[in-house]
């Protein structure tokens, strides 16, 4: 499977690309894709150079409440590089009917932080 997948010249065939080629010369297992699939999976040269997939994974859509204090969302987001006054973490509470947010920065985060923020 390696000789195949680099070959002579390093090509770095795909998966499918792989297997065809196995087939070809007469060989076959009944998990033949999934192991060319994993083998080209964890090949570091097709990590590194493998093209960059632009596209979302799904649709963007917007969020929206009908009516006010529907819907409210929280996130924690860290922990980041300590700054000068020693947060790491930030709580944000974004409240969808107006789409305004809030913020606060924390060093730790515990529950009490969490009710003293809300």
């Amino acid at each position: 499977m390696s000789d195949v997948h680099q070959g002579i010249c390093g090509k770095h065939s795909s998966r499918r690309s792989i297997a065809f080629k196995i087939k070809r010369v007469g060989y076959f297992w009944p998990t033949m894709v999934a192991d060319c699939a994993d083998y080209v999976r964890r090949c570091g040269k097709c990590q590194q150079h493998a093209p960059l997939i632009h596209q979302p994974s799904e649709l963007l859509s917007s969020i929206t409440a009908p009516y006010p204090f529907m819907h409210w969302s929280m996130d924690i987001i860290g922990p980041m590089h300590m700054s000068t006054r020693g947060v790491q973490h930030l709580l944000l509470l974004t409240y969808y009917f107006s789409k305004w947010i809030e913020t606060e920065a924390y060093p730790s985060i515990k529950d009490s932080v969490v009710k003293t923020f809300l």
